[in-house]
């Protein structure tokens, strides 16, 4: 029995362990916005603003272009701004395709003639014998006979007349070997309508040879327009066997023509032994061009705001600026407990017939332990409360080595900002910290004595 008594007591003189409170007074007013960074404690409160450099697009026209053949000095198309571009000449060199590109094809035919021929040269005549008897040359455009004019080197006399005279069975005319005749036409005639005769006389066994040529130039070293030589064999035994030799022109005679100009034709064209013909097919195309444009960044000004009255500007998300301001509040002594205080106090407490200045404790409903002392406790004349300013600055830097990341976590990204400016004022209230105290209530140990004792002995049954 003299156990539970002792441990009564000793329940009964535990003290009290009382609570820690902790007083704060307002905030004070906002500082004015700053770029110095400054951190958040129990007694500075931070607001951060992230403000930016504000800036617009101005547009800047550059030339019309083909889609996607524009200068990357200009690399917007603006696709209501366009037009289509004449046509051109045609040409036979083909387009490239490409999109917004029509393309015209045109079949034409293009050719030039031969330059008329007026002479003919027998060149070069040769056989077993010092002159060869030519007692006949007849020329004929389209099947009719033409007089011409003659120039031999060296030939008989009256040969001129006695070869275009329609005797053939003479023997008087003749031409000495390698030298050369020149027939004058007295007219320029197309080279495919020429067909010449040349009747020759000869007994011997020895191949035959001559040249014969076609130009339109008269002179000593003229350009052949048609050009072959001939080697033949035959044999006479009399006049009346002479030999005939018929030539006209082809595409194996074209030795070195000339020509006029080309010239063209939207009708089909067929070529000739003097007219060279080419089909070609000839372009022209329109383009469809549009206007393309580049934007030009014009900022607003050098400042960072968090907003602008023109709509046109937007925020460049890369150039940007954290603002901070912040209030301040003081931590109050707990000399002095304000009227408030004491009357909340006194209201807890039973009002039963307690000796002045005596401690009790009540358990409220809210499970706080509300401590209560008598007026007479307190001085009466205590001193102002005690100010504390604690106020931590660092440059506008977020990080620092020093600085915890509970304290610089809130403040990396803050929280979007109304863009009018208008910031809501925060109520000043106090914030108190109220800790209830801790300890055991008297009233509650008396009412622990009886499970105490029935505890401790149904233990010692046990044990």
């Amino acid at each position: 029995m003299k156990k539970y008594l002792l441990l009564l007591i000793f329940f009964l003189f535990i003290p009290k362990v009382k609570g820690i409170q902790i007083n704060y007074s307002d905030y004070g007013e906002f500082s004015d916005w700053q770029e110095e960074y400054v951190e958040s404690s129990e007694l500075v409160d931070v607001e951060i603003q992230q403000r930016f450099k504000w800036y617009k697009f101005e547009r800047e026209n550059g030339d019309y272009y083909i889609e996607s053949y524009n200068s990357p000095l200009f690399p917007y198309r603006d696709a209501d701004d366009y037009f289509w571009t004449d046509d051109p000449e045609y040409s036979p060199i083909k387009p490239i395709s490409i999109p917004n590109r029509i393309i015209n094809t045109q079949r034409l035919f293009q050719y030039r003639d031969m330059k008329p021929i007026k002479y003919i040269y027998f060149l070069k005549p040769y056989s077993g014998y010092l002159y060869h008897i030519i007692p006949e040359i007849n020329v004929f455009i389209d099947e009719e006979k033409i007089a011409y004019n003659v120039y031999c080197s060296k030939c008989s006399g009256g040969f001129a007349s006695a070869i275009n005279d329609g005797d053939i069975y003479q023997t008087h005319a003749y031409i000495y070997s390698n030298h050369f005749l020149r027939l004058d036409l007295k007219g320029y005639y197309d080279a495919s309508r020429i067909r010449v005769e040349i009747y020759w006389y000869d007994n011997s066994l020895v191949n035959k040879h001559y040249e014969l040529a076609f130009s339109a130039i008269n002179s000593s070293n003229p350009p052949y327009y048609f050009y072959q030589t001939f080697d033949q064999k035959f044999y006479c035994n009399d006049i009346s066997e002479v030999k005939k030799m018929v030539h006209t022109l082809d595409h194996t005679w074209l030795y070195e023509p000339e020509w006029f100009d080309w010239e063209q034709s939207d009708n089909e064209i067929e070529p000739s032994l003097t007219r060279e013909v080419d089909e070609i097919t000839l372009y022209n195309y329109r383009d469809l061009l549009y206007r393309y444009y580049q934007l030009n960044k014009v900022y607003y000004d050098d400042n960072y705001y968090l907003s602008v009255l023109d709509y046109e500007y937007q925020p460049d998300e890369n150039d940007y600026q954290y603002y901070y301001r912040y209030r301040t509040r003081e931590i109050l002594t707990d000399e002095e407990p304000t009227t408030d205080e004491i009357n909340n106090d006194n209201d807890d407490i039973p009002h039963n017939n307690m000796p002045e200045g005596e401690e009790k404790s009540v358990l409220g409903d809210d499970n706080e332990s509300v401590i209560n002392n008598a007026p007479s406790l307190f001085p009466t004349n205590s001193s102002k409360p005690t100010r504390i300013n604690n106020i931590k600055r660092k440059d506008n830097q977020v990080n620092d080595e020093n600085d915890s990341n509970e304290n610089i976590t809130p403040y990396l990204k803050p929280e979007p900002i109304e863009t009018n400016n208008n910031f809501p004022s925060v109520s000043a209230k106090p914030e108190v910290i109220n800790q209830p105290e801790k300890g055991f209530s008297k009233w509650f140990l008396l009412l622990m004595i009886p499970s105490s004792y029935f505890f401790f002995k149904k233990w010692r049954r046990i044990l």
